[in-house]
């Protein structure tokens, strides 16, 4: 898949967290529009072209665009999203870009993420794939390094990304399902 098309998850209410796979490289016109639910999403760095809408009218409060140059999209590409109190991580290396360029500098909240977070994102679709989750065991970090103990509170568990370092001293970044 090179490609999400047109319309593909239009007001899709379930939805609540993407991450969008390597291949992708456009988003099309109202792929994710009317998608309430969805709060988290992750934009892989292929991408380099997001359509009119593609975000409009989402729940979001965290996107992961990890694209260092800044796809090409338009100022309706998140229209009706409450972006201004969202939180955008980018490459650190390209915050200033993103910053400058519109849409993407309507976000409230800009951070910049290192390679190796961004190379060491991992996702986590079941709960057993990782003790630290399933099991409570381990410690766990936002990633500012602030050590939470256990997921953020308040929090459901969709399309959160955070630092585990297990009881066996190893340390992993994941994404939350």
């Amino acid at each position: 898949m090179t490609s999400i098309s047109k319309n593909t998850f239009y007001g899709c209410l379930s939805l609540t967290s993407i991450a969008i796979p390597n291949s992708v490289t456009s988003i099309g016109d109202n792929a994710l529009y009317g998608c309430g639910g969805l709060t988290s999403i992750v934009i892989p760095n292929n991408v380099t072209s997001i359509g009119s809408s593609a975000f409009s009218r989402c729940g979001l409060t965290e996107v992961y665009c990890l694209a260092e140059n800044v796809p090409s999209t338009n100022d309706k590409a998140f229209y009706g999203s409450a972006i201004k109190s969202a939180t955008l991580y980018v490459p650190q290396l390209s915050v200033d870009v993103y910053s400058e360029t519109s849409p993407w500098s309507k976000f409230g909240t800009i951070i910049g993420l290192t390679q190796d977070e961004i190379d060491g994102i991992e996702e986590i679709k079941d709960d057993s794939l990782t003790p630290a989750l399933s099991k409570g065991e381990g410690e766990w970090y936002d990633l500012s390094g602030r050590k939470t103990n256990s997921l953020p509170s308040g929090r459901s568990v969709g399309g959160h990304i955070n630092i585990v370092r297990h009881s066996d001293g190893t340390t992993r970044k994941v994404m939350v399902k």
